[in-house]
């Protein structure tokens, strides 16, 4: 396969899966709290998606909850803003982080 051509399958595969999902438990994933995170630093979607090493489009399906965010990005953004992912999203109401594990 061609780069774009296996980009477009991954991300074709991973909407149908995002979409079945919200079907299935009738949810729709929408994370306000990492548009508020964003917002409390007065920081673009830009700048978030520059983070992750993804486009703001993409980001901005993660706030809008048209995409799941992969746990990976749940890390990355929970070291960010110094949170936990329960915080992110939404089984908590503390905003402590866990402990770090040291390996």
């Amino acid at each position: 396969f061609n780069k774009f051509l296996w980009y477009f399958l991954i991300n074709f595969i991973e909407r149908v899966q995002s979409r079945l999902f919200r079907l299935r438990y009738n949810i729709n994933m929408k994370f306000v709290r990492i548009r508020n995170l964003r917002e409390d630093k007065d920081l673009y979607q830009k700048d978030i998606a520059k983070v992750l090493g993804i486009s703001q489009q993409y980001y901005s399906e993660y706030e809008n909850g048209n995409r799941s965010i992969p746990i990976f990005h749940l890390m990355k953004l929970a070291k960010f803003y110094n949170v936990s992912i329960d915080y992110i999203v939404g089984l908590t109401d503390n905003t402590k982080p866990y402990s770090r594990k040291i390996s």
